[in-house]
C-alpha cells in the first residue's frame, strides 16, 4: 500500500506540473519511452471542424482597448493597429453574415506613463484627441456598444461625458453615474464632431439593425454639475435574431473610484436585472459586457440563467482567453491593446434548449494540447516502471488504464462535435503586422499623427530645458564626444539603431509625440538636456544616455573627478527598453553587442 500511494502521489505531481505548462507542450501521443505493453495510438495530428452550414449571426469582440491605435513599431513583431482591426472587420461583414461588434473594458485611455513624465498645461491634449479619433473610427466600425471602464475617466468627468456624448454608439454601464459639469469643454478645447482631417469616414447602415437607444439618458446637461446615468441596456437586431447587450462595470482603478462615479456595490445582481429586463423585451440573445474582477464574470456566466455570453473586460492579461463554457453562459476574452480579436459564429437552433455547445476547434486544440503533453509523459513513465520491479503489477496496471482512458479523452477532442443543441464557432484572430489595414482609418490615424506633432511643436516651444545645478554638467551632444578623442567610437555609433532613432520619428511624424519622442533623443527632460521641441544636438540616442552628461570631460578630458561612466547599468537602457517596447530586450546580450571593437574593445 505504501508504494502504491508513494506511485500514485508522484503521478499527481508529475500531472500537476505538466499542466502548469513543464512539460514540453504539443508533444506527439507517439512520444519517447513507449515499450510492447504500451503502445501508442495513431490519431490525427488536428481536430477535426465540425460541418456547419451558415451562421444566422456573429459576434466580434474587443477587450480593453485602452486607448490603442497602433502598436509601436519598436517590438519584434508589433502587433495591432486600429486599421488592421477595420480590415478584419470589414472582411468579416463583407461575407453577409448579420454581425455585432461589441467591446469590454477601459476603452479611450490607458494607465501608462503617456507622456514620459511631462507635466505640463497641454500634455492631456494629445490623449484627449486620439481618445476623440478613437470614437470616430468605432462609429465607422459600427460599433454596437461598449462598457466602459475607471481609466475612461482619467482625464476628469468632462472629458468623459464629452466624448460619451460624442459618440452613436451607447456605453452600457448598469446603475453607474458620473458627475458631469454643465460646460463640456475640457484643457484641449472642445471636443471636434466627427473624425479628423483625413476626411469623414464613411460607415454604411449598422447591419445589425437600428440601436434603440443613445448612447445616455441624461440627454443635454444642465448648468452645474449633473448626475449623467448610463444605459443599462439595450437591444439590437442581427438578422432575425434580437440581440440584447447589457453593461456593469465597477468604473475603478487600482481598486478605487472616482468621486464624481456612483457605481453598483453588486455587478452580479445589477446584471441579473438587466438581463431579466431584456428577456422581458423580447431579446433571443443576451451578451453581457463586464468590466470588472474576474470572478464577477465568472458569476455571471454561472449564476444568471439568460445569459448567453460574457465579455470579460478589465482582466490585467494581455493574452486571450480560451472560450469557458459554463453552467449558463459562456465567457470570452480577447485580450489586451487591440492585438487581437475574437469572432464568434452562433448556430441557433428553432426551437433551442438552453446553454450553447462550443463546436470550434480553439479550446479543444488547447486542451488536446495540455492532454498529448500528459499521455507522452505518463507513457515514458509507465515504459520505466514496466522495467522496475519494486512497482506492483496491480499499480501498473492501473496507470495502463488511466493512460488509455487519457487516450480516449484525446480521441474524443479529435473527433468533430455532433449536437442538436445550439452551437458557437469562436475564432480568435491576431492583428499581425503582415494583415490589410483600412485606408480610410490609416489615413485617420496619420491625420491624428501629423494634428499633435503641429500642436505640440506650438504648444511647447517655450519649454526650454532645466539648467544644470551649479557645479553639474550638461549634455552637449555626440558629435562634440568624437573630434581627436572618440572619432572611431562616432563613426561606429552612426551607423546603430541609435544613431537613427530620431529619423524613425520624423518619417511618421512623431517627432513631437509626447508618447514617443524621449527614447529617440539624448538627455531628455532631464537637466541640462532636451525637451520635446529643443532637442537641438541631441537627437538620437547619443553617447550621453549610457555614459551621462559630458560638458565637464569634454572641457577636461584627463581630469578623473567629472569622468563620464564607461560603462551603462541596466536601469538606463530599460528606462525605454520595457516590456512593451523592447519586448527581445535582454541586458547582457544587447551590451555585448554594443561592446565591439572600437567601443569597449581595442580597435582593429
Amino acid at each position: 500500500m505504501a508504494r502504491r500511494a508513494s506511485l500514485r502521489t508522484g503521478l499527481f505531481l508529475l500531472l500537476a506540473s505538466v499542466w502548469s505548462g513543464a512539460i514540453l507542450a504539443g508533444a506527439s501521443c507517439s512520444g519517447t519511452g513507449e515499450s510492447g505493453t504500451t503502445p501508442a495510438t495513431t490519431e490525427p495530428e488536428h481536430v477535426q471542424a465540425a460541418e456547419l452550414g451558415r451562421p444566422d449571426a456573429r459576434l466580434v469582440v474587443i477587450t480593453d482597448l485602452q486607448g490603442y491605435l497602433e502598436p509601436c513599431g519598436c517590438t519584434s513583431r508589433p502587433l495591432g493597429g486600429i486599421d488592421r482591426l477595420a480590415a478584419e472587420i470589414g472582411r468579416v461583414r463583407s461575407e453577409g453574415v448579420p454581425t455585432v461588434l461589441v467591446a469590454a473594458g477601459d476603452l479611450l485611455f490607458s494607465a501608462g506613463a503617456d507622456h514620459q513624465g511631462v507635466v505640463r498645461p497641454g500634455a492631456e491634449t494629445q490623449e484627449i484627441w486620439k481618445a476623440e479619433a478613437i470614437v470616430g473610427i468605432l462609429e465607422h466600425l459600427q460599433l454596437a456598444a461598449a462598457v466602459p471602464g475607471g481609466l475612461d475617466l482619467r482625464f476628469g468627468p468632462a472629458t468623459f461625458g464629452a466624448l460619451a456624448s460624442q459618440a452613436d454608439f451607447p456605453l452600457l454601464a448598469s446603475g453607474v453615474t458620473v458627475a458631469v459639469p454643465a460646460q463640456l469643454e475640457t484643457e484641449a478645447g472642445p471636443l471636434d464632431a466627427g473624425p479628423l482631417d483625413a476626411g469623414p469616414l464613411d460607415a454604411g447602415p449598422l447591419d445589425a439593425g437600428p440601436l434603440d437607444a443613445g448612447p445616455l439618458d441624461a440627454g443635454a446637461v444642465d448648468a452645474g454639475s449633473t448626475p449623467m446615468t448610463l444605459r443599462d441596456h439595450v437591444i439590437v437586431s442581427a438578422g432575425p435574431l434580437r440581440v440584447g447587450i447589457l453593461g456593469v462595470s465597477d468604473m475603478a482603478v487600482s481598486g478605487l473610484v472616482d468621486p464624481s462615479v456612483t457605481a453598483p456595490a453588486d455587478l452580479v445582481a445589477a446584471a441579473e436585472q438587466s438581463a431579466r429586463a431584456l428577456r422581458d423585451e423580447g431579446a433571443d440573445l443576451v451578451i453581457a459586457l463586464v468590466r470588472g474582477a474576474r470572478r464577477d464574470a465568472r458569476r455571471i456566466a454561472t449564476q444568471i440563467d439568460g445569459v448567453d455570453f460574457v465579455v470579460e473586460g478589465g482582466l490585467d492579461d494581455n493574452t486571450p482567453h480560451v472560450p469557458s463554457v459554463t453552467e449558463h453562459g459562456v465567457l470570452l476574452h480577447a485580450g489586451r491593446h487591440g492585438r487581437d480579436v475574437v469572432i464568434v459564429d452562433l448556430h441557433r437552433r428553432p426551437e433551442p434548449a438552453p446553454g450553447w455547445t462550443d463546436l470550434g476547434t480553439w479550446a479543444r486544440e488547447s486542451e488536446l494540447t495540455r492532454l498529448r503533453a500528459e499521455i507522452t509523459e505518463l507513457r515514458s513513465r509507465i515504459a520505466e516502471w514496466e522495467h522496475d520491479p519494486s512497482v506492483a503489477a496491480a499499480d501498473l496496471a492501473e496507470q495502463r488504464a488511466h493512460l488509455s482512458e487519457m487516450e480516449g479523452e484525446a480521441r474524443a477532442l479529435v473527433a468533430a462535435p455532433h449536437t442538436d443543441a445550439s452551437g458557437f464557432v469562436a475564432t480568435l484572430v491576431e492583428l499581425d503586422p503582415e494583415r490589410p489595414r483600412d485606408a480610410a482609418v490609416t489615413a485617420t490615424m496619420e491625420a491624428y499623427n501629423q494634428r499633435v506633432n503641429e500642436h505640440n511643436r506650438v504648444a511647447f516651444a517655450d519649454w526650454l530645458p532645466t539648467p544644470p545645478a551649479e557645479g553639474q554638467p550638461s549634455y552637449v551632444g555626440s558629435e562634440a564626444c568624437g573630434g581627436s578623442c572618440h572619432a572611431t567610437q562616432l563613426a561606429w555609433w552612426r551607423n546603430t539603431l541609435h544613431g537613427h532613432a530620431y529619423a524613425t520619428l520624423v518619417e511618421r511624424h512623431k517627432e513631437f509625440n509626447l508618447s514617443c519622442v524621449g527614447c529617440h533623443v539624448t538627455g531628455y527632460n532631464r537637466p541640462g538636456g532636451s525637451t520635446v521641441s529643443h532637442t537641438e544636438s541631441l537627437q538620437n540616442v547619443g553617447c550621453e544616455n549610457c555614459h551621462g552628461p559630458g560638458s565637464q570631460h569634454v572641457a577636461n578630458p584627463t581630469d578623473a573627478v567629472v569622468n563620464v561612466h564607461r560603462d551603462a547599468e541596466e536601469g538606463i537602457c530599460l528606462g525605454c527598453h520595457t516590456p512593451e517596447h523592447s519586448d527581445r530586450f535582454d541586458y547582457a546580450s544587447y551590451r555585448a553587442r554594443m561592446v565591439v571593437p572600437g567601443h569597449g574593445l581595442p580597435a582593429p
